[in-house]
Order: structure tokens, then C-alpha cells, then sequence
């Protein structure tokens, strides 16, 4: 179910002459006087000033970034506040936040994550991990929020809308009411049955249902704690709730020591749309103040809502659009209301001004009626500027109230031109100079339609000055258009599900698509928004039982069979999908940081033929991907060193250095020697907590080659079969002597050496060659043991020496002792040959030491 709650929000920058006029004129007072429930507001200006007035009222006060001050107040004190000199900016919003609406586990990839897929160390369902959901509420009572115990899963439930309570009102933000899950547990909790709580109740079971309803329709994060916001969405400054929504909810998250993801499935279509709004600064300074804190977003359902979005590019040509006359806008009266945003070095140098024309299509009939003076950005940041448009008769047409405020490095501009004398006039924002703006307006957000339908030039000649709004730049505003927030688009998943009623259900659209409903990007500022795509129509989840009740008796065909699960759809539910991947990831990794979570949604995003070239502004960049999201945060783990050894010896592996690390076998240094055959891998956490396994690597003790034999053939030797030779002559490697034959032109002792693949190597006995022929007889003496470790036993004959020498011909060990024992445990493992000598003659004797 889609909701759309078509409202407006305009923000007031207060200077003196601006609140005594705009804010009677055009209802803030109205509006303010019809409660005394106490809300949160951020304010710039004088610090002393604005700590006085606090500290005679108690008002909780704390500084902020961006030189604005978090203020707890009343709407009576607010008005007394902004009347006090040295308020320079009061960010206060009219909006009224707004609900923006298991086949997703297998097509956002998530199926693997649950199931511990290979290039994982485990698998990950969120344990320890806090999802906070911020949203219409939540039935803690539905199976799918309980453990295996019964018990609830949700640690706190702040309600913002209730009334004051002296014992459960968060003191911090003093307002509304808060539960923890004592009180959940007592089965005391009302949470009724309407709309907003079904929502809330759907989304949060897309990010972190467990299906121990039925075993259907799990969510990404089955094993997450949860924390509730439900928002009052008629909150006097409702934008700065949902900062207060996400602060409560990172609270609650460092009181139990664990790492938290925020979804917002809530947003307002009118702003700045660039995240410089005091809310989504304040929500990304919580944010970015420590690592483990993420938020998702829905990036909102006004994709067929029409061209509400006007970006002009101003030149020295006066650029107009049409607007037309809204008998019944938010401010109150009958008229047009309008909200420009740009840089300010973007609008400096432009002017503005309104003019009211005439146009009958039918008859081709078009005419400029009125026109008032233009006015820079300079002139209005002065002061409040009445004018009026008046034809060339003199007479009054409609009055106009212009005002600009700098907000940090934008202007806004605010243009008010209520009850004109004609219901049937265009009335026509004009520009000039140069630069550019942009504004966001429609009558369903209590402001004005856009003409898109415009004469031809021949009729009408200054349309060819015309700019045309535009569908872009849709996504909703403020923390929608924050870097360090994920903001989501909706795809389409299934079509066609079996009901309650047994029946076969069918919705239209193409599975893969952009659903039509999904907003655009970019933000004001070009940023690439939304982030990502994900699955939001149709998504089956949670419904609170009052609800299911009703519809399994009313309307089941919109439940599915199982009878516990209800349809919605729309970026609402895409973005508890992104949300619970994000949960998994915490698991994976809980010290990343919000760029770390950003840049490996984009790094994992997967495209296919309904994305289009990527990044755009319908998918961001791309589909998301669950398992590849995870795995693009996988340590990169290097072990260096030859895994295998020859018999005997051993070997050395190293791994790149990690925050903590431990191989297979408990051992935790960055090198270990291995002297056995076995299988050795190392598990490693980085510096954001990321966890990952290496490859697995055969650590493998091979045997010696069998002792190679060299026997003659014409004109020299030839090898048994060997991997590589190396032949010897009197000692001494032949150089490039390393084919299976030698060729011999002169007489001399030789013998081979060959290796396997894996160069562990075996040496021939020596054998006399000579013109004619080979010598092999030997003296019967005895070396003993062979191999040999740190003894050497030799027994000789009399008359003979011996010389101990390495493969190189090195000489190590001599003598003519007749029976003797040699030291050898100086000698590094490998291969040696003892010669032996007497009369003229010489033998050898291949050795091997362990």
C-alpha cells in the first residue's frame, strides 16, 4: 500500500520584520497556537542571546554543528524567541512527514549471506546488531518481532505523538513516550491498527522479520535487536523529530554497546534538496561522530506525481514559468507561494520579479497583464520587500512579500503572492541577470502546478524564454540528499502471489523494472542519488494482527496464504531491504563507517538490461547485491612463502599484517614454520572489524626424488628421469649443464642431481668417465646413519682421507682417521657428498642431513 499524505513545508529564517508579518500572515502563529506540546528546533544567532532566553525559560539548549543551536521548546516560547534580537535563522519546518511506500532475500542476494557462503568466514543474520526504525510504529505482538522465547526483540519504543508522562517521557528530548521491552513483555503495549502502524510494521519485518509466524517471508536481518520511533507526523517541526528519532535511536545503540542501522521510510517532498538543511546536518554529524552507525533511506514514490521540479539556468534574457492560481494553498489563501534555492554564488548576480498574464488557448489569445519592479538577492536579504503587480493603468493586480535568507552557503528566497484579482491568471516567476535555482512546487503539496503546456513562439514570442519543469530531482529532501546516507529506489520483484482466500494475484509491471512510482535523482547539488536499487513492489511482510484480523475475514486477498503477511510496496520497502543488508554487514564489520557502508553498496551494486548504463539518476549504481556487498569488504589477506617442503625440512608463511589474526591452529603471529603436511588459513579482523577468512592453502611435505643414476652412452652420460638435472664435474656444478644427457670431452668424476616439482632434489653417486669408459667400482666402507642428523659415523680403509662438501663443492669437514664420528649438527639441513680418496683414486658418496 502505497501512502501518500500530500502535504506541505516551508521554513521559516526569522529576522524581525519577516515574523511580524509572514509568520501571521501566512499561519505560523495559527498553526503554533493549536498546541503547547513541546518540540525541537534548531536556531542560529547571538549565543549569549539565545542562551539567556533559555536559561530564564529552562529550555534544554545544546550547540550543534554548523553554528546552530538544538532547542527543546514551546510553541509559544519559539514565537517569543524569534521576536529577540540577534536570532538570525530560525530552521523551523511546516512539513508534515509522509509513509513512503520472499522472492527479495534470493533477488537482492541475501539467501547466501544467511547460509554462510564461501567467500564468507560464516554466515550472518544480524546478530548484535541494533536496526532502529523510525516510521508509523510497530505491532511488537506479531510473531514475526518475537524470539524463540516469546519475548520481544525490540529493546525500546519511543512515541513521539503521546502526551506527556512525568515517568516515561525521554527526559533528553521531552516529549512523547518510551517503552523498553519490560513493559512490551507485559503485553502492555496498545499499539491499535491503522495505517502508519502497518507500515512501520511491514517495513520493519522486510528488514528484520524472523517468519516465526508461519516460516514465511523472513526479512534480510532475522537476528537484529530493534529499537521503534514512531513519528508524529503533525509535530510542529516534524524534520528536526526525525533528527531527534535518529539521536534517541544511536543512544539507546551505545547504551547496549552495539552497532546501529536507521531506516527511514518517511520524507517530505519539499525543501532544499541538497542535505544543507539543519536536520540532515545534525543527523550526519550523529552519524559520522563514531563508527558502526548507518542509515537507509527511501528515496520516495513521486515518480508519476507530474513535473513539480523547476531548475532555471538565468541569463540576461528574462526566463519565466507559469504557475497557476491555487484556490486553496497550505499558507491559507487563495494565490501561489514560492520556494527558491541555490547556491550563493549562483544567485548573487540574478534578479526577480512576478508578472501576471493571460492566456486562452483556445481562442490564441496571450497577453502580459502586470509586471512589479525586479529585485536582487541583495535587496531582499535586507529587509522583507512588499510590492505589488500593476497593469498600465496603475491599478493593483495582486500584492507581493519577497524575503532571501542565507542558510550557510544557500540562499533561499521566499515569494508569497496571495489572492491576486483574478483566479484566472498565469502567474509567472521571472529572472534574470545570471545563475541559476531551482524550487519544488505542486498543488499537491499545498503550492502551485507548473505549466508544461506553453503556446507557439509565433502566438506568444516571449516563450521563447519559457523554462519547463521537470521530473527530476524527486527524491525527497534533507537527509534523502546527504552523502552518508544510502537513499533507495524500488524495482520491481514479483507480480503474482497465491492469497489468503487461495486465490491468484496479479499486479502490473515488469519483474527487474524500475517500478514507475520511484523517484529521481540527482540531488540540488548533483550528487548521484538515489544510491541503489532494491525490491519494493510487491513485497509481502508484517502486518499488525488487528489488521490481518480484519483483512483474513474482509479482504484476503491481500494477505498472502500463509494469512500472516500483508502487501505493500513502493522505496518504503526497497529500503529495509538495503537496511537489513546493511545489518548484516554491521555483523561482518561493526566498526565501518558510513563511507565505508556507502562506497560497498556501490562497489557491490550489480547491473542487468533494466539499469542502463550506470550510474544514473533511476538506479544510482545499480541493483543492490547482498553477498557482493559483504564480500567487497573482505580484508585482502596475502600469505607469502612456499607451501611446500621437502622431507625433512620445513617451511615459512607469512600473512599480511591485520588488527587481530589467528591461523588454523590457534597460533597468532603473523609467521609460523610448518614441518607437516596439513591444510593452513588464517582468520583476520581489520581495523573496521571487518572479519574474513584467507584461501586455504596445502601446506605439502614432499618426498625426495628416487637417487638418480648416470650411465654412459655415446660421447657422454645420461640421467634416469628427473623434473630438472644438474650436472657435476669433480665437485663442481657444470654451467648449463642441465639436459637429461651430458656430452663429456674430457675425463673427470661426474655424477646428476635431478628434483621432483616441487625442487626438492636427490644426487647421484659419482662414476669415473673416460675415454675408455666408466670405472664404478667403490670401496666397501661404512657412513652411517645416511640420512644423518647431528652424527656423522665414517669408517675407512687404511690410506684413504675424505673431504665433506655441499652441492656447490664447498669444502666443510677433512681427515684420515681411520674410524671417527663427525659434528655435524652445524650443517643446515639438505644434500652433501663425501669424497673419498686413496692412490690416485677417488669415490663419492651422497649424503642427506634431516
Amino acid at each position: 500500500m502505497k501512502i501518500l499524505l500530500y502535504i506541505f513545508a516551508f521554513l521559516i529564517a526569522c529576522s524581525s520584520s519577516w515574523a511580524q508579518n509572514l509568520c501571521i500572515k501566512y499561519g505560523a502563529e495559527r498553526i503554533l497556537n493549536n498546541s503547547n506540546q513541546a518540540f525541537t528546533v534548531f536556531v542560529k544567532g547571538n549565543k549569549d542571546k539565545i542562551k539567556a532566553y533559555c536559561d530564564t525559560h529552562s529550555i534544554p539548549v545544546k550547540q550543534v554543528n554548523a553554528g546552530y543551536f538544538k532547542l527543546t521548546i514551546r510553541p509559544q516560547q519559539l514565537i517569543e524567541l524569534n521576536n529577540i534580537e540577534g536570532v538570525n535563522y530560525i530552521d523551523y519546518s511546516f512539513t508534515k512527514g509522509r509513509l513512503l511506500n520472499d522472492s527479495s532475500r534470493v533477488i537482492n542476494n541475501v539467501e547466501p549471506i544467511h547460509q554462510g557462503h564461501s567467500d564468507l568466514i560464516s554466515s550472518f543474520t544480524g546478530k548484535d546488531v541494533l536496526i532502529g526504525v523510525i516510521d508509523g510504529g510497530l505491532d511488537c505482538y506479531h510473531p514475526d518481532f518475537l524470539d524463540s522465547d516469546g519475548k520481544t526483540r525490540v529493546l525500546k519504543y519511543w512515541k513521539q505523538a503521546q502526551s506527556y508522562s512525568a515517568t516515561l517521557t525521554p527526559a533528553k528530548f521531552g516529549y512523547g513516550r518510551e517503552y523498553d521491552s519490560t513493559y512490551i513483555n507485559n503485553n502492555t503495549l496498545n499499539n491499535g491498527g491503522n495505517q502508519a502502524v502497518d507500515h512501520g510494521t511491514t517495513v520493519t519485518g522486510t528488514a528484520a522479520g524472523n517468519a516465526n509466524a508461519n516460516g514465511d517471508h523472513k526479512g534480510m536481518a532475522p537476528d537484529a535487536n530493534l529499537v521503534i520511533v514512531s513519528s508524529n507526523f503533525n509535530n510542529p517541526n516534524w524534520k528536526a523529530s526525525v533528527a531527534d528519532a535518529v539521536e534517541y535511536i544511536i543512544d539507546v545503540a551505545d547504551s547496549v554497546n552495539m552497532p546501529v542501522i536507521i531506516n527511514a521510510s518517511i520524507g517530505d517532498y519539499y525543501g532544499s534538496h541538497d542535505g544543507q538543511d539543519a536536520a540532515a546536518l545534525y543527523i550526519d554529524s550523529l552519524l559520522n561522530a563514531k563508527t558502526g552507525r548507518l542509515m537507509v533511506c527511501a528515496g520516495g514514490n513521486s515518480g508519476e506525481l507530474g513535473k513539480y521540479h523547476l531548475h532555471t539556468p538565468v541569463s540576461m534574457d528574462t526566463s519565466f514559468t507559469w504557475f497557476n492560481y491555487n484556490p486553496s494553498t497550505a499558507l491559507g489563501y487563495g494565490g501561489a507561494y514560492m520556494e527558491l534555492w541555490g547556491d550563493t554564488l549562483d544567485m548573487q548576480q540574478l534578479s526577480l520579479s512576478i508578472a501576471l498574464d493571460t492566456v486562452d488557448t483556445s481562442n490564441h489569445i496571450y497577453e502580459r497583464r502586470g509586471t512589479m519592479p525586479h529585485y536582487t538577492i541583495a535587496q531582499l536579504l535586507a529587509s522583507t520587500v512588499n510590492d505589488s503587480v500593476m497593469n498600465d493603468q496603475g491599478d493593483v493586480m495582486a500584492y507581493v512579500e519577497l524575503s532571501a535568507f542565507l542558510r550557510g552557503g544557500q540562499y533561499n528566497v521566499q515569494i508569497a503572492i496571495p489572492d491576486p484579482d483574478s483566479i484566472d491568471y498565469k502567474i509567472a516567476l521571472l529572472s534574470e541577470g545570471s545563475g541559476s535555482f531551482d524550487l519544488w512546487s505542486a498543488d499537491w503539496l499545498g503550492l502551485n502546478t507548473m505549466e508544461t503546456y506553453v503556446p507557439d513562439s509565433a502566438d506568444f514570442p516571449r516563450i521563447v524564454n519559457y523554462v519547463l519543469p521537470d521530473s527530476m530531482s524527486t527524491i525527497v529532501d534533507s537527509w534523502a540528499c546527504s552523502p552518508s546516507v544510502i537513499t533507495t529506489a524500488n524495482f520491481f520483484s514479483r507480480l503474482s502471489y497465491t492469497s489468503y482466500a487461495g486465490n491468484p494475484i496479479t499486479i502490473n509491471g515488469t519483474p527487474g523494472a524500475k517500478a514507475p512510482s520511484s523517484s529521481l535523482g540527482p540531488s540540488r547539488t548533483a550528487l548521484m542519488k538515489p544510491d541503489i536499487g532494491a525490491t519494493g513492489d510487491l513485497q509481502m511482510s508484517a502486518g499488525s494482527l488487528a489488521t490481518l484480523t480484519w483483512h483474513q475475514t474482509n479482504d484476503p486477498d491481500k494477505l498472502d496464504n500463509g494469512g500472516m503477511h500483508i502487501r505493500n510496496g513502493g522505496t518504503s520497502m526497497a529500503s529495509p531491504v538495503v537496511c537489513g543488508i546493511g545489518a548484516l554487514l554491521l555483523e561482518k564489520c561493526p566498526q565501518i563507517t558510513t563511507s565505508d557502508f556507502v562506497q560497498a553498496i556501490h562497489d557491490g551494486a550489480k547491473s542487468d538490461g533494466f539499469t542502463g548504463t550506470l550510474p544514473n539518476f533511476a538506479f544510482g549504481y545499480g541493483k543492490v547485491d547482498g553477498l557482493a556487498t559483504l564480500v567487497s569488504t573482505n580484508p585482502s589477506i596475502q600469505i607469502t612463502g612456499d607451501p611446500v617442503f621437502c622431507e625433512g625440512d620445513s617451511t615459512e608463511l607469512s600473512s599480511t599484517f591485520f588488527d587481530t589474526l589467528q591461523w588454523h591452529n590457534a597460533y597468532t603471529g603473523t609467521s609460523q614454520y610448518f614441518d607437516s603436511t596439513q591444510l593452513a588459513y588464517v582468520n583476520v579482523t581489520d581495523n573496521r572489524g571487518c572479519k574474513a577468512v584467507s584461501d586455504t592453502i596445502n601446506v605439502y611435505e614432499s618426498p625426495f626424488p628416487p637417487t638418480p643414476t648416470a650411465t654412459q652412452v655415446a660421447n657422454g652420460l645420461t640421467s634416469s628421469p628427473g623434473f630438472t638435472y644438474q650436472w657435476y664435474q669433480n665437485g663442481l656444478p657444470m654451467t648449463g649443464e642441465n639436459g637429461q644427457q651430458l656430452i663429456i670431452s674430457s675425463a673427470g668424476y661426474y655424477q646428476v642431481e635431478v628434483s621432483n616439482q616441487y625442487g626438492c632434489t636427490s644426487i647421484s653417486d659419482w662414476i669415473w668417465y673416460s675415454p675408455t669408459g666408466i670405472s664404478e667400482n667403490k670401496p666397501d666402507i661404512q657412513i652411517q646413519p645416511n640420512p644423518f642428523s647431528d652424527e656423522l659415523f665414517i669408517q675407512l680403509e687404511a690410506g684413504m682421507t675424505y673431504d665433506l662438501v655441499d652441492l656447490s663443492g664447498r669444502h666443510l669437514l677433512s681427515g684420515n682417521h681411520y674410524n671417527t664420528t663427525l659434528e655435524t649438527s652445524q650443517l643446515a639441513r639438505g644434500s652433501y657428498y663425501l669424497i673419498v680418496k686413496k692412490d690416485g683414486n677417488m669415490w663419492t658418496y651422497p649424503l642427506i642431513k634431516h
